[in-house]
């Protein structure tokens, strides 16, 4: 079973969720993991004649790989979404992780955050005071407490 790729049902959250995992058993709990997977597909169709000639698609996965772990960071990068080959790709960042000099300067990745559902899945009435667009938009922003 470990040579055996990633099917077309399998997405990108799964595979993200497999590499996490197994910087956890590696690492431990302690080590921290940033996961960014891509799916890319593309496909060419030639003509000749106003007959298909050629018709070519491939599909193309990358996992990129980010671990923290005792103040040292390292990362990488892989396309081979095996079980053996996500297990080295995890195995190469660990080891790099361990060679790097520490960073005291890295602050770490952001906490996991709990999002507040909203009531009845509708989105809330703005609040007087805020205006509907973004704070880059050029627009007026005000922050009100409880957003």
């Amino acid at each position: 079973m470990s040579g055996v790729p990633v099917r077309a049902g399998d997405d990108e959250l799964d595979i993200a969720g497999r590499v996490v995992d197994l910087v956890t058993r590696l690492a431990g709990p302690a080590a921290q993991a940033e996961v960014t997977v891509t799916r890319a597909e593309s496909a060419l169709t030639r003509f000749a004649n106003s007959a298909i000639h050629q018709n070519v698609v491939a599909s193309a996965v990358d996992v990129r790989l980010r671990v923290h772990l005792a103040g040292r960071t390292a990362a990488g990068s892989g396309n081979v979404v095996t079980a053996d080959g996500l297990r080295a790709l995890v195995e190469r960042v660990l080891t790099a992780a361990r060679f790097t000099p520490p960073d005291p300067a890295w602050p770490g990745l952001t906490p996991r955050h709990r999002w507040r559902p909203r009531r009845n899945g509708i989105r809330r009435p703005p609040t007087p005071g805020r205006t509907s667009g973004p704070p880059w938009s050029g627009r007026s922003w005000t922050r009100r407490p409880g957003w």
